[in-house]
């Protein structure tokens, strides 16, 4: 499994490309039949002009193919205070334990 990211600006959130890159992952997690090992995160801590977007995928082409099409780029893992866009519940609580 991998971690990606995507850093959007206050403008960027304001034009709507944060919604369309939560509705694009959205689509795709459905397509994979929703997997466990797969999540969209969003860190959006007060007091920044940006946000960041999260992404933790399988190895797999329909993963790559989401990473090329947002632009999104390898990273280390999130802290635990990002708030789950996309995924199952547990998907905070497996990060918090280091298992993601």
């Amino acid at each position: 499994m991998h971690w990606y990211s995507i850093r959007l600006t206050s403008v960027q959130v304001a034009a709507g490309d944060a919604q369309r890159i939560h509705k694009k992952f959205e689509t795709v997690f459905h397509i994979a039949r929703a997997p466990t090992d797969m999540a969209m995160l969003t860190d959006t801590f007060a007091g920044r002009d940006f946000i960041t977007l999260y992404f933790y995928l399988p190895a797999a082409d329909f993963a790559e193919a989401f990473v090329r099409l947002v632009n999104a780029k390898p990273c280390e893992r999130p802290p635990p205070e990002v708030a789950l866009s996309v995924g199952h519940n547990d998907v905070r609580e497996r990060l918090r334990r280091g298992e993601i």
